[in-house]
């Protein structure tokens, strides 16, 4: 009886390799082609390529395509061996063999995961073999080759074992696999959306803060995909190995629970799109719920108004609901009464979910972290600045006790200030560092008007300064080359090479942003010209650009001054005399255009007589007086000589801030 079961298991993986073996071989292929192949090819010196240290997950093994393959061959594994359960002949004629359901389900489990394995393992004794007889220290190592081998076989057998357990939940194959995706993306999906619900309603919550930096721990699909090879130095991997540990907890988790409603699961429920009653209601509420939240997101990001979140809510459950109803009842006629009450059952629900989540929230909301508890502050735009910072400059940040004063009391302000749907606010991203070594990390959109004079205090100082200009942090005597290029269509530029004359320019350039107030900080004044400079060590193709705005303008007197003493002047920047003429004309800014698209409008309109002015001296007053803005009291239109297609660019001045005969000029045409 022993020999004769013994017999019949072996049998049953023959079945099993007959049904889904060409899956193992395919993936087999697919990594023989990423992998040995591309190492070969490697090899030849006309098609060599520089391995860039990423191991074996550099882009010369395309490991794009091998992920791919890591999350299609054990959906395809998974669907294929379990697709009798999801065939009403073939499960009624496997359940009636005189094998229990537990047998049949550990059996199958086992041959899925034993041919998913075969290939990676097989790849990697190939590789392995390379190691032994050829020089491939260039491309990976051993303990690289150890590392893709294991990352392989946990992520697969993990994508395999959700795949079955979604099979047990379902009737259909192609449900099953779609629903595989989605429980692989299903927990970080809720984790943006409501980090976005949040971001609303919450003041200082950064959802970029917490999506870039977190959301991979909710899904390996995400977390594999971030990857990319551009830091390998500091073992930048795929996968880490405690979430690998994680994973492989979670397959068994998958295992067991999908052998449980294996053993429980009716026969009859084949061709059912879900096949335990129970979970019927859980996924209705989840469409709808979702679909409310990704509605809310989409409306509310596109429109930035309250009522327009609010609609997104509201179509987006309502969209949910029914689509939900049709996948469960497999129709589109799902209109009627009964319907209709459970959508105010879910619907109802899912709104007092959305509706007290950022009560959750509130003490987030409030927390402004005490003088003494912190070392150091970083103040910008956003996240990404912060990390650009400490990655390419001096990460010296605000540590000085008035300075910090300074942020907190403005981070207080901006708490009460704080609207996200003020499309003219602008973005301020606080990051504080304690001296308990955690972060706290705020966002906020306000009206820069409503916290201007804290914010002038922020501003003005010497350490916010120097974070928003890295060229204070700059080492002239590491710097080979600088080169200065004008704005707008004119083909020029300079570039100075002489060290000493470097190391001058950049002490100019130093005091000038030393000295720019709070108002040239905001609005910084004149024409610009674009600075790049090239390093020491560099291969004089890599450029470095260092200011704010990657800029210095002709309002910088110290630096104008010295760049005409050297005879640089003319080619850096746009002079009078290569301008036809400007032509001026009062902007309303309430009608909410941008400059360009409001002086295109009144130059075609004719509605308006323009301000011409041909005068170089005036013009040179004009340019220095102009700003790069989006707001002021006049529109200036910048017309070029010589060049073909009128091109002309489009700038503004405030009326305080223009020149005296263009106040006349607007004076005596108002009266």
């Amino acid at each position: 009886m022993l020999s004769k079961t013994s017999l019949f298991r072996r049998e049953m993986f023959k079945r099993d390799f007959r049904n889904v073996g060409w899956i193992s071989i395919l993936f087999f292929c697919g990594l023989a082609f990423t992998l040995p192949l591309q190492l070969l090819m490697a090899f030849n010196d006309e098609y060599r390529i520089e391995a860039s240290g990423a191991g074996l997950f550099d882009p010369i093994f395309m490991f794009e395509i091998q992920f791919m393959l890591l999350f299609l061959m054990p959906v395809l594994m998974a669907v294929f061996l379990f697709r009798y359960i999801h065939v009403k002949g073939a499960s009624d004629f496997i359940h009636s063999l005189p094998i229990s359901r537990e047998h049949l389900f550990r059996h199958h489990a086992l041959s899925g995961v034993i041919l998913l394995i075969a290939p990676i393992l097989l790849t990697s004794l190939i590789l392995f073999m390379f190691f032994l007889f050829t020089d491939v220290s260039a491309f990976y190592s051993i303990s690289q080759l150890g590392y893709w081998t294991l990352m392989m076989i946990i992520v697969s057998i993990l994508t395999f074992m959700i795949c079955v357990f979604a099979g047990t939940l379902t009737g259909l194959s192609t449900v099953q696999a779609v629903l595989t995706y989605i429980l692989l993306l299903l927990p970080a999906g809720i984790y943006v959306l409501v980090a976005v619900h949040l971001s609303f309603f919450i003041a200082g919550f950064s959802d970029l803060v917490v999506i870039d930096h977190t959301v991979g721990n909710y899904s390996p699909l995400v977390n594999v995909f971030q990857y990319y090879p551009n830091d390998p130095q500091e073992g930048f991997l795929p996968v880490q190995y405690i979430m690998l540990g994680v994973y492989f907890i979670a397959s068994i988790v998958f295992y067991f629970g999908g052998k449980a409603i294996y053993k429980k699961r009716p026969l009859e429920v084949a061709t059912q799109t879900i096949a335990i009653n129970v979970l019927k209601p859980v996924f209705q509420f989840g469409m709808t719920f979702c679909f409310a939240l990704v509605g809310g997101t989409y409306f509310g990001e596109t429109q930035l108004m309250l009522s327009w979140l609010i609609f997104g809510y509201v179509i987006g459950g309502i969209v949910g609901y029914f689509l939900s109803s049709m996948v469960l009842d497999k129709s589109w006629r799902v209109f009627h009464w009964k319907h209709f009450k459970g959508l105010f059952v879910y619907g109802a629900t899912a709104g007092l979910i959305i509706g007290i989540l950022p009560l959750f929230w509130l003490n987030y909301e409030s927390y402004v972290p005490e003088t003494s508890e912190i070392k150091n502050v970083y103040i910008g735009d956003n996240i990404y600045q912060l990390e650009e910072h400490i990655e390419n400059t001096s990460p010296d940040l605000i540590e000085s006790e008035g300075a910090i004063n300074a942020v907190i009391q403005l981070q207080k302000e901006m708490i009460n200030q704080n609207d996200q749907f003020n499309s003219t606010g602008m973005m301020y991203f606080i990051s504080y560092e304690l001296k308990n070594g955690d972060r706290v990390q705020r966002s906020y959109q306000v009206d820069r008007k409503n916290v201007q004079e804290t914010l002038k205090r922020v501003m003005e100082t010497k350490e916010y300064k120097e974070l928003a200009y890295p060229v204070l942090n700059s080492d002239p005597s590491k710097i080979q080359k600088v080169t200065l290029q004008p704005g707008g269509p004119v083909n020029k530029e300079v570039s100075i090479l002489d060290p000493l004359q470097i190391q001058e320019f950049y002490q100019h350039v130093r005091e000038d942003i030393y000295s720019l107030s709070y108002d040239q900080l905001i609005h910084p004044k004149g024409i610009r010209s674009r600075v790049s400079e090239v390093r020491e060590g560099s291969d004089w193709k890599e450029e470095y650009y260092y200011a704010q705005d990657n800029s210095i303008y002709n309002s910088y007197e110290n630096t104008v001054n010295w760049l005409k003493e050297e005879g640089f002047y003319e080619d850096a920047f746009i002079d009078e005399g290569e301008i036809d003429h400007v032509s001026i004309y009062p902007w309303d800014e309430a009608q909410n255009q941008y400059p360009r698209e409001a002086y295109d409008q009144i130059v075609e309109n004719e509605s308006v007589e323009p301000f011409e002015i041909k005068d170089k001296k005036q013009i040179e007053m004009i340019l220095l007086s102009s700003k790069e803005e989006e707001e002021g009291d006049y529109l200036v239109g910048i017309h070029y000589e010589d060049i073909k297609g009128g091109y002309y660019e489009v700038l503004t001045f405030d009326s305080s801030n223009a020149p005296g005969f263009v106040q006349d000029y607007f004076k005596d045409q108002q009266q």
